[in-house]
């Protein structure tokens, strides 16, 4: 099996029509057997313009690997992959190149345990240099895979050399999760968070919350979680559980950063096994650095979580919405009965909210007729003028649209691949010129220049 890179060296500079869907893009690194049969993936008319396809193979194992990380210089990728030894893969762009760097941890997501496409990121993020990948290494046992230290801050080079960074530690217990912020080494932390899962097993009596500069070893700012009531409520009945994030640098350097937070089940008060538990409501966390953080209770009506991205700048946040069709789903079940077709459902499939009102400036609507695997996280390009976001599925292929971030208006729609071939992921360069689809392959796109 193969994984599908990209290139994006040629640049648009206007609007333009899409070129034919035809051999003559060009697709370097490609075997030659299959370029007859690579489904450049339809698209309507609209700013992007396809530049290129790159195939690159990682190997034949993609299992559990949540999409490429590119660096800033578009010369390399960086793919966790999952599995017995969760190899950390860091390969050229374009040409023969690649190191391997076995890496399996207990704890790959701020957000979840598990990595997988549509999940929260990894704990990897490239420095703004492209000289390598910010990550974590862990000791765990095998092959049960329980945890026997917290994570370990580390900076593996594009040549696959590891380097240690200086230890993060605190007061409340190890290091049990980090997101990255930005190519400098920051990130969001949690402290004594996941002690269930360490052998031996211990108590997390005060959770913490944390923003580091992990490239120096320092802790810039902690919140023990019996500050804040409503996560306090949640820690002390269960754990603290996280269910998606997303963090920026403000233009001031500071991060900011939205935790999200599910409904959940309250054993607490029950009197008796019979009795049912109390739900309590979905909220989110506001937390800019140098500040207290905000408990947002119950910011809308769907209590699920799913993906963020903050717009340049941090203003605004745009939220993905759950969007399926209403009937029932059935799965791996070769005896069971096909199910009725399902009832299309029309709504939002993304918003943006302004961080400072909580309103929300506009909405993405749309209609799914089928019901589909809603997993990219949104993409805003770094201009703040163009956003990448999952559209649902039809009966044949997987669906990306562009749109405009000063309205919510769809201005193209491209495929990346068919159902069932791989999971969406999208992107922009650094550069703000172009950006970057993959699907069962990745496809590079410019971009017009000027507004």
């Amino acid at each position: 099996m193969l994984a599908y890179m990209h290139s994006w060296f040629s640049l648009l500079l206007a609007v333009a029509q899409p070129p034919p869907m035809a051999a003559t893009v060009p697709m370097p690194g490609c075997p030659a057997e299959l370029r007859a049969h690579l489904d450049h993936g339809p698209m309507t008319p609209g700013p992007l313009h396809l530049t290129s396809i790159t195939c690159q193979d990682f190997g034949a194992d993609l299992f559990g690997a949540a999409g490429p990380h590119h660096a800033p210089d578009g010369r390399a990728v960086a793919l966790w992959q999952g599995g017995l030894d969760m190899p950390l893969l860091i390969a050229a762009v374009g040409g023969p190149g690649r190191v391997t760097i076995p890496n399996r941890v207990v704890f790959r997501n701020f957000a979840g345990l598990g990595g997988g496409p549509g999940g929260t990121p990894d704990a990897v993020a490239w420095s703004g240099d492209s000289r390598g990948v910010f990550t974590v290494r862990q000791r765990i046992g095998r092959p049960a895979g329980w945890a026997f230290s917290g994570l370990e801050p580390v900076f593996v080079g594009r040549d696959g050399a590891v380097r240690p960074l200086p230890p993060l530690t605190h007061p409340a217990g190890p290091l049990d999760a980090i997101l990255w912020v930005g190519g400098e080494g920051r990130a969001l932390a949690q402290f004594g968070t996941r002690g269930n899962f360490y052998r031996p097993e211990h108590d997390d009596p005060a959770p913490t919350l944390a923003m580091v500069d992990a490239a120096r070893g320092r802790v810039l700012q902690a919140v023990p979680t019996p500050g804040l009531p409503l996560l306090h409520d949640r820690t002390s009945a269960g754990g603290m559980r996280p269910s998606g994030v997303a963090a920026t640098l403000l233009p001031d350097g500071r991060i900011r950063a939205i935790i999200q937070f599910g409904p959940w089940a309250d054993y607490r008060q029950r009197t008796s096994p019979q009795q049912a538990p109390i739900m309590r409501p979905a909220f989110w966390l506001l937390w800019d650095q140098g500040r207290p953080p905000e408990e947002w209770p119950q910011p809308d009506a769907n209590p699920q979580a799913m993906p963020l991205a903050f717009s340049p700048g941090g203003e605004t946040v745009l939220v993905i919405r759950s969007l399926q069709p209403n009937g029932i789903q059935i799965s791996d079940c070769r005896r069971c009965p096909p199910p009725p077709s399902p009832e299309p459902a029309t709504g939002p499939v993304a918003e943006l909210v302004d961080v400072a009102s909580r309103r929300v400036r506009w909405r993405v609507p749309s209609r799914a007729t089928h019901f589909w695997s809603q997993t990219m996280r949104p993409a805003i390009s770094p201009d703040g003028r163009y956003a990448l976001i999952q559209l649902p599925s039809d009966a044949e292929r997987q669906w990306v649209a562009l749109i405009d971030m000063r309205n919510g208006r769809v201005l193209q729609r491209l495929s990346p691949a068919l159902i069932g071939n791989g999971y969406p992921q999208a992107g922009f360069a650094t550069d703000g010129r172009s950006a970057w689809l993959y699907g069962s392959k990745l496809f590079a796109y410019s971009l017009p220049r000027g507004r």
